[in-house]
This record gives C-alpha cells, structure tokens and sequence, in this order.
C-alpha cells in the first residue's frame, strides 16, 4: 500500500501450489479501479485453476506456446468480464486494469501481460524488464513520433495503450523465462518501479534472506521513495526439484 492514496486499486493471487500468480493495478480512480482489478484477477485465477489441474498443461516440455494461448484466453475471459460490469453499470465506463499473470515450471516461468505492470527476470547477471509497458509514450517512440530521452516522452508514460476493460482490442504480450536456478521473477505494480530504479529493485529482491522479506525491502523502497502509488510485488524462484514459495 502507498502513502498517498486512499483506497488501493492493486489485486494480487499467489497460489505456490499450482505455481501460478497474478497481479494487476486499476485504472480509472476510486472504486472503478479497485473493481476493475479485482475482476480480472478472479476471472483469471478461476480459469488458470482449471486449467492448472489438468495434466497436460503441468507436463513442461514443447507445448509452452499452447500453454500460453491458454493463458492469454483467461486474460481475455476477464477483459470480456470487465466489459461487461460497464454495460451493466455505465456509471463505471473508464474502468479498466493493467494484469501480470505468470506460471512457474522447473526452469523457466511462462508469463502474459496487458498494461504496464511489470514482469522483471533477476539472475546473476543482472536485472531484465521481460515485460514491456503498453503507454502511449512507448507507441509513439516506436512510430517515430518521439526520440528517446524527448522530455514530452514523460507526458505520456501512463497514458495505457491497452488495459483489462478498456474500448480497444487488446493486445496481450507472452513471454518465456528461461530460469537457471537461483534467479527470480518479479511482478509489480508502476508504484514500485515508478519509485525505485531498476538497479535497486535487483539489488533489494536480492538482498533478502527469504522471498517474503525481498518484497518487505522493495515496498519498503517505494515508500520511502515517496509512495506516491499503491506497490504491490510478487517475488518468485523455482528449483530443479520444485516450485518454491512465491510472495505477494
């Protein structure tokens, strides 16, 4: 939780048996937000739950890119969902949310994400945003519109692309995280890395002598920073014989 918000909009799931986690951060202000994160984050975990108990999906091996097509349709499930409570409440109309989903398997996390919370990839040799953050001022980067370094570039750093419930189609990012053992995958909400560089993000997840006290040390951070966000952080590893404990 920040320092300067009232209410959080930030929902998170850590289910260490089925290795499986998601974060997201509302968008829109006051309850709107609150709501539109906590669908997408039941809607997902509903899904991944019963997808998770099948068989099928557990055996890691060559079907990483069938598993993420599933992982994507519950991403989609809960835009849909989110769509939905709009229509059904218009006074909402602007809701939306950013949502981090990730599941672990011996070496290697499969993640989907929509927005611009963050997945970062954490091994001895450094720190790696995997995620890239779906802004406005990234599309207009990429189009030429802005140089990197353009001091309008800050202007536009939240203004979302695409988010869980908002007007246009979404376009769902997938990524495999090749794990050695010893690294970390670390899900957060922009009240984290908005606060506090990505240097130290690795340094404090590092730091911590168990994963839950990684993200004590990183919310910790982004309060001292200032807390000008609700932070909310998933840190996870896994090993070669299983998946170890995730943090929320």
């Amino acid at each position: 939780m920040g320092r300067v918000r009232q209410n959080n909009q930030d929902s998170i799931l850590v289910d260490p048996e089925l290795g499986l986690f998601v974060l997201a951060d509302g968008v829109g202000g006051g309850p709107g937000g609150e709501l539109a994160s906590k669908i997408a984050v039941q809607t997902v975990r509903e899904l991944m739950r019963r997808e998770l108990d099948n068989r099928w999906f557990r055996l890691w091996g060559r079907a990483d890119q069938a598993r993420l097509a599933v992982m994507e349709a519950a991403v989609l499930s809960a835009h849909l969902a989110v769509c939905e409570r709009i229509e059904q409440e218009p006074e909402l109309r602007g809701m939306a949310s950013t949502v981090v989903v990730g599941v672990l398997g011996i070496g290697r996390c499969l993640c989907v994400a929509v927005g611009d919370s963050r997945l970062y990839h954490l091994s001895k040799d450094g720190v790696r945003q995997v995620t890239e953050d779906q802004t406005l001022a990234n599309r207009l980067v990429a189009e030429g519109f802005l140089e990197p370094g353009d001091p309008r570039y800050e202007r536009y750093t939240h203004v979302l692309t695409h988010a869980v419930g908002s007007e246009e189609a979404l376009e769902v990012q997938k990524w495999v995280v090749e794990m050695r053992e010893g690294d970390v995958v670390l899900a957060c909400s922009d009240g984290l890395n908005d606060m506090v560089t990505d240097q130290d993000i690795a340094s404090l997840a590092m730091q911590g002598d168990s994963l839950e006290q990684s993200a004590s040390l990183l919310v910790d951070a982004a309060n001292e920073a200032g807390g000008k966000d609700n932070v909310s952080v998933i840190v996870a590893t896994t090993s070669e014989r299983a998946l170890l404990p995730l943090c929320g």
